[in-house]
């Protein structure tokens, strides 16, 4: 469902690609730029009423119940334009998790019920299930494990590289999603 209640004027106009698929439960408020090949799942929430553009890149998934909102005066630069949340292409925000403020690199898996406030997380990097990941800039390809804490005060050389067994983890799960997203979009055009 893309929300524009209270008129374009005030909180910003979706633009989401047609070959992206909102699903009707999700709420998308604001100014949220969605790219192609885009699945957003049941029941997540993508509220841009901060005065600052999101975006979701090509080929990432938001599953169900993830929520996107930002503090009103957080913005983060990404090739010259500022936005308030950045995805980077083939993303997996997974069931749960949360991103406030944050910008998210390049093929990152980001797990369940885990958590990116004010922060920036390079590309390549698996995020474990249940992690805050609060005001931290972390460096591309590291591996945090589930039920981690990682802030400012966080030795970041001291993450590990996302090990051989998880490195295409999140290929796997973009993979299956594009499979959802074109199921989806085959029955929206019998409709």
């Amino acid at each position: 469902m893309l929300r524009q209640t209270y008129g374009d004027q005030i909180f910003g106009k979706a633009a989401v690609h047609d070959r992206s698929y909102v699903d009707p439960r999700a709420a998308v408020i604001g100014t949220v730029i969605i790219e192609r090949n885009v699945y957003v799942a049941p029941f997540a929430s993508i509220r841009a009423d901060e005065n600052a553009p999101y975006m979701i890149r090509e080929f990432s998934n938001v599953q169900d119940f993830v929520n996107f909102h930002a503090f009103h005066n957080v913005r983060h630069t990404v090739g010259g334009k500022e936005f308030a949340n950045y995805i980077g292409r083939r993303c997996t925000l997974a069931h749960h998790s949360e991103v406030h403020s944050a910008v998210i690199r390049e093929n990152c898996f980001l797990g369940i019920r885990s958590s990116a406030v004010n922060s920036v997380i390079g590309a390549n990097c698996y995020i474990g299930h249940h992690v805050l990941i609060e005001n931290a800039k972390i460096p591309e390809g590291r591996y945090i494990a589930s039920c981690t804490h990682v802030n400012e005060f966080t030795d970041f050389s001291s993450l590990p590289e996302v090990p051989d067994k998880l490195r295409n983890f999140n290929m796997g799960v973009v993979e299956e999603n594009q499979k959802i997203l074109l199921k989806y979009l085959a029955e929206a055009i019998r409709f």
